[in-house]
């Protein structure tokens, strides 16, 4: 038989195993986030090498910009249109609204 004490291997601090762990996930997640930096690099390098495709980008951008500010006019007649004239949105409410001069 052996006369090592087998308790010698075993750390005394459990919490740092779990310290370990923790460190060592944190790591593997930076490098992940490391790489996925450099993807998005590429990409964005390769966008700006692609006159094309800048001016798709900026094609689709303005189209989106559009729609948004139809979208946006279109909710704005509708609230008007709800109150009547004044586009109040309280009216309608409970709501007293006191002027002062």
């Amino acid at each position: 038989m052996s006369d090592a004490d087998p308790t010698q291997d075993v750390d005394p601090d459990p919490s740092r195993d779990g310290a370990r762990d923790a460190l060592d996930h944190l790591q593997a997640a930076a490098r992940e986030l490391i790489a996925a930096a450099r993807a998005a690099l590429d990409v964005a390098e390769g966008l700006v090498d692609d006159p094309e495709v800048v001016a798709s980008v900026a094609g689709t951008a303005g189209r989106i910009g559009h729609v948004l500010r139809a979208f946006a006019g279109e909710r704005a007649a509708a609230w008007v249109a709800s109150d009547g004239e004044t586009g109040d949105p309280a009216a309608g409410s409970q709501v007293e609204r006191i002027i002062i001069d």
